[in-house]
């Protein structure tokens, strides 16, 4: 069952690694703790909030058969917060290493400011440090920012957004991508490995995206439906694009949105013709916006702008806490990563 990790010293409370039986009582504990949450709406159908944690947490490459990578805190029997810290290989200065991201952190309504998630979070982190590099956060909110500070994470910076009118992105990329041919990626899970692995070498730091990451993260994800497109130059791979459908919630009115989840090019000429297939495809699922977060070096805001997408405000932050020194003096700046909405659960939740 599962391992007790700690005990506070009131005795009231206890933080555990939940193990795979329990996997029915974390769905019913997130239907209950998420029922007030933005995203309720994913937290409705148990089957299907079982089958998004089973994918999450059990399916993902990296992930330990046995035990789920998901921590409990428990008041008697009673699950009253949880913390999961899904294994990641993350390249960091040259070297592969081993890394986690932070991921669904929710406190049960009656037992939130009463400072168990600032336990749970410690107890987590404290239990996985001796075996992963570096522990990164995504997405987080103004209840648990402050508690990812607390415990000594750096903030990064926010992944950056850049949205536009889909007529008008869709006039402005035609100006791009010149000599580049984009078609359908059906199948090229070995064909993107290769092409980003030797590419991943020209940042600092990024996670890594081989042939079973695109498979789990893209072809069996248990809501969302996606797009992937590669673009070739003289017939050899010079990008991709990975996209779907979805929306944008602003105050009471719900805005049909393409989101452009991965967008990752050589060059600035097979990046316009992936943004204008990606504009095309906006028009086609009839979404007035199209919308992509990302941190590229590649993608600065002029050139964005340049194809009618401008830089907005985002709360995605990134932070991360260095548990080996020796491995990381020094995390990078977040200018010098490639990040994208496929990573962490920046793309899990918001509105369909």
């Amino acid at each position: 069952m599962s391992e007790t990790l700690t005990a506070p010293a009131t005795g009231s409370w206890a933080v555990q690694r939940l193990a795979v039986d329990e996997l029915d009582a974390l769905a019913a504990f997130q239907q209950q703790a998420y029922a007030d949450q933005f995203h309720a709406g994913f937290f409705t159908d148990r089957d299907e909030v079982r089958r998004r944690v089973r994918w999450q947490y059990l399916d993902a490459p990296g992930a330990p058969a046995s035990r789920m990578p998901v921590w409990v805190m428990r008041r008697g029997e009673a699950i009253i917060g949880q913390l999961a810290i899904v294994p990641v290989d993350v390249k960091i200065g040259g070297r592969r290493l081993r890394g986690g991201w932070c991921q669904d952190f929710v406190v049960a309504p009656a037992c939130r400011k009463s400072g168990a998630g600032v336990w749970l979070l410690r107890e987590a982190v404290r239990a996985v440090q001796s075996e992963m590099a570096v522990i990164l956060a995504g997405g987080t909110n103004e209840s648990s920012y402050p508690i990812f500070r607390f415990d000594g994470f750096d903030d990064l910076g926010a992944l950056p957004r850049a949205v536009g009118v889909v007529p008008v992105v869709r006039a402005a990329s035609f100006r791009s991508g010149r000599g580049i041919r984009v078609e359908p990626a059906a199948g090229a899970g070995e064909e993107l490995e290769a092409w980003w692995g030797a590419r991943e070498g020209s940042y600092a730091a990024c996670a890594r995206r081989d042939g079973a990451w695109w498979r789990w993260r893209f072809a069996g994800h248990p809501h969302w439906r996606y797009q992937t497109w590669v673009a070739r130059r003289d017939g050899r791979m010079a990008g991709c694009l990975v996209l779907r459908s979805g929306s944008i919630q602003v105050k009471s009115v719900r805005i049909p949105t393409c989101r452009v989840v991965e967008l990752a090019a050589g060059d600035h000429a097979a990046a316009g013709a992936l943004m204008r297939q990606a504009a095309h495809a906006a028009a086609r699922l009839g979404c007035r916006l199209l919308r992509c977060d990302a941190q590229d070096r590649g993608l600065d805001p002029r050139w964005m702008a340049w194809r009618g997408l401008w830089p907005v405000s985002s709360r995605n932050r990134v932070l991360i806490k260095v548990a080996d020194r020796r491995a990381v003096p020094q995390a990078p700046p977040l200018s010098e990563w490639f990040l994208s909405a496929a990573d962490s659960d920046f793309d899990l939740y918001e509105p369909r």
